[in-house]
């Protein structure tokens, strides 16, 4: 693949992943899904994928266009720290996520083909260029694959949790009555 190929298709996933996360209703940006959509709100969601790109695939993405760049390490609760502080709406963190990838698909853009088959120490171990563009697009796929699941599915499983609660209250109810 060359990278065009691999801006072109960054940019895509991109576009997706704002998309799926423009189609969550407003008052559910911050609420704990249920458990089958995983335990992160549409915000912090958006938040994660935003603060991942930010800090971990923008200095990777360093190590090959920085001379002297060095492997950034960063605390585990790091992320969740930042969330903690953060007070912003959904829309507030994909426009941030916007300009952030703006910048990233120029950058993307500044490399050459060659680049792509070298390998780096990152945090991954030693990868290829390649692989870590790889990576950037599984993550924003795998992320928009769960919005597009809440935007949805949300209703039709509150739905199903509702009748299979009546469901049960009718049978509970009806054994009462022969006792």
């Amino acid at each position: 693949m060359t990278i065009n190929s691999w801006q072109v298709r960054s940019k895509n996933a991109v576009d997706g992943f704002i998309w799926a996360a423009q189609r969550i209703p407003t008052g559910r940006h911050h609420v704990i899904p249920l458990p089958v959509f995983g335990e992160l709100s549409a915000a912090r969601r958006v938040f994660h994928v935003d603060w991942y790109t930010a800090n971990v695939v923008k200095t990777s993405l360093d190590l090959w266009l920085v001379p002297d760049a060095q492997v950034v390490h960063f605390e585990s609760k790091q992320e969740e720290l930042d969330w903690r502080q953060s007070d912003q709406t959904l829309h507030v963190i994909l426009e941030g996520f916007q300009t952030a990838t703006n910048t990233l698909m120029a950058q993307i853009a500044s490399l050459n083909e060659n680049q792509l088959s070298e390998v780096r120490e990152t945090l991954w171990g030693n990868i290829s260029l390649e692989w870590m563009l790889t990576h950037f697009y599984q993550i924003l796929l795998e992320n928009t694959n769960i919005l597009v699941r809440m935007s949805l599915y949300w209703d039709m499983y509150l739905e199903a949790e509702a009748q299979a609660r009546w469901d049960m209250r009718e049978e509970n109810e009806a054994g009462t009555q022969h006792d």
